[in-house]
Order: structure tokens, then sequence, then C-alpha cells
């Protein structure tokens, strides 16, 4: 990479600045109150005027103040350089295009639980003409919403109508990252009347700046809503039926405005496509034609308004329907089929559009053959009428066209999947050799070291030496995803930088170990370094690392100091007899150890010894050989490598051992989170729902493009995101980190973004296949839906973005579809993904999940992830009792495979 092709962060900060001014919805905006006049006096109010994340701590603890990202994988620090509005704002001031009441705001700097009394609120009054509040929420991976902050709390309903009762002049400011409710916006709650409300979502590292644009009419907000914000959270049809083991995906077809279109109209507070602007437009269809093939129109976009300001044209087509014209299908009244943003338009500036769709896009799936054709996607007959608008609400009411099918059309003939399968609880499971215990499946434990087994502890200062001492705790057993009792000795007081123990055990035998150590944790990513010695002199490195999670937080807070799980940290060579190993801490982390083990590794030298050459790598890059032949080459066990994931210098790793890459000439893929930017040492951006809002995916292929050379400049391969699961209730923690509840629009956005990414030559990984539309219980959580709902909604986003952006990997989610786990469904991963849609690239499991990992291989499955979740011995012996069979395991490792050798080539060019 060339000193040229760099993008440092204050390169990317215009465009996420820019992302989030378009991504911002206004919502309201009553007697012209924003933009706000030059040199208005202003009073902000909310704790979420002020920053809340100083980066350095798990984004799982709840922070105060603003939210830029959701917790979990959302997290990208923009390397500290974090704007928090009231910053912002200050150097609007400083601009003299605002002044603020800054008494106010310095108690919200210095008090996280402050609340302005009314003395407060009347001062604020007398110093300011308008005054701003911000309500936010916070929410993220593992984090759902509570169902008690859909409603404001009663200190948020205090403080509006404190400053209602004083303000004549009211903005209101949405920090949050799923709909809350907002009748108290519509002026339906006494006391509360506000005059502008805006949505922010989550906005990254530059949110506060974006929000101080649009405040002070530098930008004019462009975002249109991605999801319904209904009156009450009951109106959602997903209500009742989530948060469960079993959850019942009731609505079938009509998620989302699908379902408040159709039949609840009157149920929406802002609707779906839904935004205002700071100036006004018109939109006229100038022209409406089919052929055989496509719907085609051209759409003129005028701003009439006084101020310059985009536009976005939505097209939306209405389906022949059972109960409206007796078709054989029922169908939502409404379904968006395609969209345009316009450039900047000056006031009177007119911008003209080509759009068009395939009609094989208003195609419905026909699960039980009700229309003659069974399994299978078709146009039924009758009349297919084309709407188009700024808005679903306002497109329902601009006719552009119609086109009539005068008999049913076959458009594609698939075969029957997604049926329903009893899940077996623990006690039913069949007690057969591929769910055997690590004991019955032959690994075995040659050597156990105790934590007072060490010979020596150190420490930098005498009052951080580690000691042993007795526990009682938690053990984490990944088959059952269950924290079980234990207790024991183990090594407390790691903290300081450079503390160490060293353990002395003897090797049955000299050979290759597989190295444990059953660690607990208060803090993530703890860096620690291991040397190895066979006579406690002279140690030497050893080319492992380990990056270890939070326990902790991990068992739910059932202890912070002794909870455990066992993390695979390598393999290392043993001199028979003895031996020691010294494990150092780099960080400032403090980890518990009770147990260090060591797996013996079988010598698979007699079933490596074909005679023939190797072919390396490079021949498949010249094209000299193929990938099949590759792969081929290499043995049963050598396969299985590439199902587990490998700890590496940055993150986890896919692509096989140290030994087998360099006895073949590759390396390994690595990876890291996420949806919003790569966390360290690159920007942060807006989270994915106002991404969506901004409806423009020549911004969302700029976006992904600069988090694609981001990426690689950390010297990662490939990029967990976009996520494509929808919107299909508020409460859903990770709805921040999906685009929409409308699988079309999600789908085309999440191509965009892929397209950007992996033209800089990183790779993209979709996330997650399928229905991971829950936090609480997502591990054990049972989607249980119509084979209709799946194809039409839930898998077409995945459909769309996979056949027109072709990414190098796709990520299964933690849930069971139907009642087979969706890492280890042949209908999801086999049938469809791979059979019907043609992809063929790295499939890998989520992190941590607890299905079988031996199903997960035979129904389609790949990498497992992390290495701490990972049994390769559990493999080897699945092999030896031939329940894997070759041609899986050469499947397996070819995708893999293909999709390391698109990222050399992308990285050669």
């Amino acid at each position: 990479m060339t000193e040229k092709d760099f993008i440092t962060i204050s390169d990317a900060l215009p465009t996420v600045r820019k992302m989030l001014g378009e991504g911002a919805v206004l919502l309201k905006n009553d007697n012209g109150v924003l933009p706000l006049a030059k040199g208005a006096r202003i009073a902000v109010f909310g704790e979420a005027q002020r920053n809340a994340f100083d980066g350095r701590v798990s984004t799982l603890t709840k922070q105060r103040g603003y939210i830029p990202f959701g917790a979990g994988s959302s997290r990208a620090f923009g390397d500290g350089r974090m704007v928090a509005p009231i910053d912002a704002l200050k150097e609007a001031e400083a601009q003299g295009l605002i002044s603020i009441y800054a008494p106010l705001s310095e108690k919200y700097m210095t008090d996280k639980d402050y609340s302005p009394d009314g003395d407060m609120i009347r001062a604020a009054r007398d110093n300011a003409d308008t005054a701003v509040v911000f309500i936010s929420r916070w929410v993220g991976e593992c984090r759902d919403m509570a169902a008690e902050d859909w409603d404001l709390s009663a200190k948020e309903l205090a403080l509006l109508r404190g400053v209602c009762a004083e303000f004549d002049r009211v903005v209101a400011i949405l920090n949050i990252g799923s709909p809350i409710s907002t009748d108290w916006a519509k002026g339906e709650v006494e006391g509360i009347n506000i005059d502008s409300l805006l949505f922010v979502g989550y906005g990254g590292m530059a949110g506060g700046y974006a929000v101080s644009d649009i405040l002070t009419g530098l930008v004019n907000p462009s975002g249109k809503l991605s999801t319904t914000f209904a009156k009450d959270l009951a109106d959602y049809p997903s209500h009742g039926n989530y948060g469960g083991e079993e959850v019942r995906y009731a609505e079938g077809i009509y998620l989302g405005y699908r379902h408040f279109d159709t039949f609840a109209k009157d149920r929406v507070s802002y609707g779906f496509g839904y935004g205002l602007s700071y100036t006004e437009f018109s939109i006229a269809v100038e022209s409406f034609s089919v052929d055989e093939e496509r719907v085609s129109l051209k759409v003129a976009v005028k701003n009439v308004g006084k101020l310059p300001g985009k536009e976005v044209i939505q097209v939306y087509f209405s389906s022949p329907d059972r109960s409206r014209n007796g078709a054989a299908l029922d169908s939502a009244a409404h379904e968006l089929c395609a969209f345009a943003k316009t450039k900047l338009l000056e006031p009177m500036q007119t911008a003209v559009f080509d759009l068009s769709f395939p009609i094989s896009a208003m195609r419905r799936y026909d699960e039980c053959g009700v229309t003659g054709y069974k399994s299978a996607y078709v146009l039924e007959a009758g009349e297919y009428v084309i709407f188009v608008g700024n808005s679903l609400e306002d497109a329902s009411l601009r006719r552009a066209g119609a086109l009539t099918v005068d008999k049913t059309r076959l458009v594609e003939q698939l075969t029957r999947r997604f049926e329903p399968v009893e899940i077996k609880k623990a006690a039913e499971e069949d007690k057969s050799a591929s769910s055997a215990t690590v004991a019955e499946q032959g690994q075995r434990y040659d050597i156990s070291v105790g934590c007072d087994s060490f010979s020596e502890i150190g420490a930098p200062t005498e009052d951080a030496t580690p000691f042993a001492t007795e526990f009682e705790g938690y053990l984490y057993d990944s088959k059952s995803a269950k924290w079980n009792p234990y207790s024991g000795t183990c090594l407390k007081n790691m903290g300081q930088k450079g503390a160490y123990c060293i353990f002395r055990f003897d090797a049955p035998k000299t050979g290759s170990y597989k190295l444990f150590l059953r660690m607990a944790s208060s803090a993530y990513n703890g860096s620690y370094k291991l040397y190895y010695s066979d006579d406690n002199t002279n140690f030497s490195p050893l080319s492992i690392s380990m990056s270890i999670t939070n326990t902790a937080e991990t068992a739910g807070g059932i202890s912070r100091d002794y909870c455990f799980m066992d993390f695979a940290c390598g393999t290392l060579k043993l001199r028979e007899g003895e031996n020691y190993l010294k494990l150092e801490n780099v960080g400032s982390h403090a980890p518990n150890i009770a147990l260090m083990s060591f797996a013996e590794i079988k010598d698979q030298a007699a079933k490596d010894e074909s005679g023939d050459k190797v072919i390396p790598f490079a021949k498949v890059l010249d094209g000299s050989a193929s990938l099949t032949d590759y792969v081929g080459q290499m043995t049963d066990y050598e396969l299985a490598e590439f199902f587990v994931a490998y700890i590496g210098k940055l993150s986890s790793e896919a692509g096989g051992s140290d030994a087998l890459c360099a006895k073949y000439g590759h390396r390994r893929m690595n990876m890291t989170d996420g949806p919003a930017g790569v966390r360290e040492k690159a920007s942060s951006w807006p989270c994915e729902t106002i991404v969506a809002s901004s409806w423009n995916t020549e911004l969302v292929t700029e976006m992904g493009r600069i988090i694609g050379k981001e990426t690689g400049q950390n010297q990662y391969d490939l990029l967990l995101a976009p996520g494509l699961n929808l919107h299909r209730y508020p409460l859903c923690g990770r709805n921040n980190e999906y685009y929409s509840e409308d699988p079309y629009l999600t789908g085309v956005l999440a191509a965009a973004m892929t397209r950007g990414v992996q033209s800089t030559g990183t790779g993209a990984c979709l996330k997650h296949f399928i229905c991971n539309e829950q936090e609480v219980n997502k591990l054990e959580s049972n989607s249980l839906l119509s084979e209709r709902a799946l194809r039409q909604i839930y898998l077409y986003a995945f459909e769309i973005a996979i056949k027109e952006s072709d990414p190098l990997a796709i990520m299964t989610s933690y849930n069971f579809v139907n009642g087979k786990p969706a890492s280890a469904s042949d209908d999801l991963l086999i049938n469809v993904l791979r059979g019907e849609w043609g992809f063929d690239g790295m499939i890998t499991g989520d992190w941590n999940n607890n299905k079988d990992m031996i199903a997960e291989i035979n129904n389609g499955g790949g990498v497992r992830q992390p290495t701490a979740f990972c049994d390769i011995e559990a493999i080897y012996s699945a092999i030896d009792r031939a329940e894997i069979s070759r041609p899986t395991l050469l499947a397996g490792a070819e995708s893999l495979m293909r999709s390391i050798c698109r990222m050399y080539k992308a990285n050669l060019r």
C-alpha cells in the first residue's frame, strides 16, 4: 500500500460526518424551529449531550452519556476521537453560530446523575430561546432493551414537562438504537408539547458533529425511516412472541410496515420511509413502461423550497391479494421494490431518475401449492400496481402505473425445505459416539498441572506477587453452554504487568501436545506471553498468543473472580521428563489460573506418506494448479484443521495450523468486528439503522471502501459485517447493528457495503444467517416460522446481498430454525445457500456457539469460533469412526480456501 492509499481517521471524518447527516431523520419540525437561526441561544438538557465511552471499558458495561455505538461487537472507538454533541455545539458557538447556556451543561458534565430543578430550568429560560433535550437508550449485543424503556421514564417525563412549561421552542433528540414510544412528541402526553423531533440513532465518532450540523442548518437532514415507529409496543405484530426459547413468528410475511400498512395504519406514529427536510420537493412520474422482463419509470424530483436539500424516491408495488381481489395468496398492501436518492438540489433545481426493477421481483412464495405450483415462486394472475413517493404513506397516494399478469406464472421451482422438527432436550439426546464426551471420543489428557505445581512465582513489585488460594466459583461447560459449580485452588493476583509464574511438569514422552489453560478474567482481551524450557533456564518464547474473554460478564455476574473457562492456547513440543512453562502478563488485567492441561496430538505421519510431491499454494495463485487438486492432496486429519479456528497475532484466524500453512504455502485468514468499523486505529461510523436511513447506496459503498481500507491497514483480512437481520421487535438490543425491517432495503444496502469493502481487497462476512432477531435466549431460541416467511422476508435480504456482491464469507447464527440449529441446518447451508444461491465461499459460526460441532460439519457448517470452543480431537475421532466423510471435509476445506484465494489475489493486485 502506498502512502497515498493510506486512509487516516481524519481522512474518513468528512464521510462519517456526512453519513449521519444523511441518515438522521427529522420526524417533526413545527413552526420552523429548525434550523436554528444564526446566533440562537440554546439550553441543552440531558446526559446524552456529553461523552459516554472512554474507549477502554467493556461496552457490555452500561455507560452514561451520549451513546455512539451499541454494546458488544459494534463498538468502534475511533482511536479515542469521539465527539459528543456538547463538544461539537461548543465549536459551533466559537464560530458564532449559536450560544449555549453554559451553567446547565456544566452541571451535566460534572454530575452524571444531574437532574435540573425548577430554578435551573427557569434560569436556562432567561438565558436561552430554545431548549434542546436529549433522550437516550443503551442497548446492543447481549443487551436487549427493557420493556419499561419503551416509554419515557418518570425522570424524562418530568424533565420534558418542566422544559415545555418554560420554553416556547423545544427540540428533542433521540439518541437511541431502536424505536421507542413517541406519543409524547405528538402532543398526546399532558404537559409536553415539543416543536421538533430528530432521530440520530448511534452516530459513531462524529455523532456530535452531525447533531450540531443539523441543528445549525449546516446540513439539511435527508434521512428516511428504515423501520416503523408504532404508537405502542403492543402494536408490533411480533409482540407476545419475543424473547422466549420457542419464538413463533406468528406475523408471517407481515413484518413491520407490511403489517401496519395492511391492517393497522392508525397505529403508526412515524411510518416507514418517512422523514422531513428543511425544504420542500415535488415528485412527478414522467413515464411508465413495461416489457417482458422489467418495469421502468422516469421520475422527476424538483426542489420547490428555499434551501438546498436531498430527497429520496421510493417505489412500491401492490400484488393481487386473497382478501382484496380473490387471489390464492395473501399479500401486503405495498412492498418496496426500488429507490434512489438525489444529489444536493438547489432551490428550483430538478433531477430526473430512470428507475426499473424486474417483474420477477414481485414474486411470492407458494408453500402449499394453492396457486398450482407447490414450493415455488410465482407471479399470480391479476393486476400489479406501482406507486412512487418520498415515503410509504406518500407513495400510496401516487399511482404510477400498473401491469396485468393474465395467467399465473412460475418464476422458480424449488423444493420443500425447513419443515419443523422437534428439538431434543439434553436428557433425550442420543448417546451415540457423535455426542460422546471428550473422554469417549478418545481425547487423552496426559498431563494435568494444578496451580499449586508452580516452581516459581514473581512480579515486578512485592505487593503484586501471585499466590495460590482456595476458591468457590463456576466452570463453563461448552457442550451445554451452562455454568456449573466449581471449586479448588487457583493462582491469583497476576494483575501487574510483568507478573509471571513458572510451572514444572513431567511429560510421559517426547511429542507434540495441545495446551489448555483454565482461566478466569474480569476484563476483555487479556494479553499474555508463554515461554518454554526443559531445564528452567534459557526460556524460549513460544509462538502462542492468548486473547481471553471476560468470564465474569459471560457468566452473567455469577462470580466476578472465579468464573473459569478452558482456553485452547496452541501446540508445543515437549521433551520426555521434566519441562517448564512460564506464563507472563504483558497487560494490566488480572487472570486467575486454576489448571493447565496438555493433550497429546496423534502422530499423523503414517497417513501423510503418499510419496507425491506437495502442490504449493503458489501454483493455485498462478493458475497452474486447481484449488480442488490443492486441497485434494491433504490427509483427512489435515482437512479437519479447516473447521477450527486458530489464535493469530491479531485475532481469530481460519485456514489451518502453522504447520499446515508452512507445509503447503498459504496463510490463514484473520478477522475482526464489525458493523461500525474496526475497533482500534480506525474510524467509527453511525449504526446500521442510521446508515439504512440514508437510503444512499453510493455513500454506503464509500463507507465500505473506507472501512475496507482501514481493515487492511490494521492487517485484518475479513470484516465481520454487515449484519442483515431484520428489525422484528423494538426491544432487540442488536437492532442498531441491522439495517431495516424491510428485506429489500437491507439486501441492497448490504450489497453496496460489501462491494465497497471488497473493492479494497478486504473480505466481508454477512451475518447472522438466519433469524437472529433477539439477544435474550439467542443460544437456545427456536425460531418457528413458515417457509414462505423465511423465503420472502428473512432469507430474501441475504439472497439479494449474496447475488449482488459475492461476499467472501457468511456467518451462521446461534438459534434454531424450525428445530434445526442454524449452524447445522442442511436446508439452510447445503440446500439453499450453496445449492439454490450458488454461494461457494467460507461459512463460519458465531463466537461461543454451543451446538454440536460434528453435526455442523456434516450439515454444511464451516469454521468453528473461537479457538477456545474448538475441539479438533473430536473431529479426528469422528473421522476415525467414519462419521465425517472425506467429500464433506474436502467441500468445507475448498470453500474456505476459495475465500483465502480470493483474498490473496485481491491483495496481489
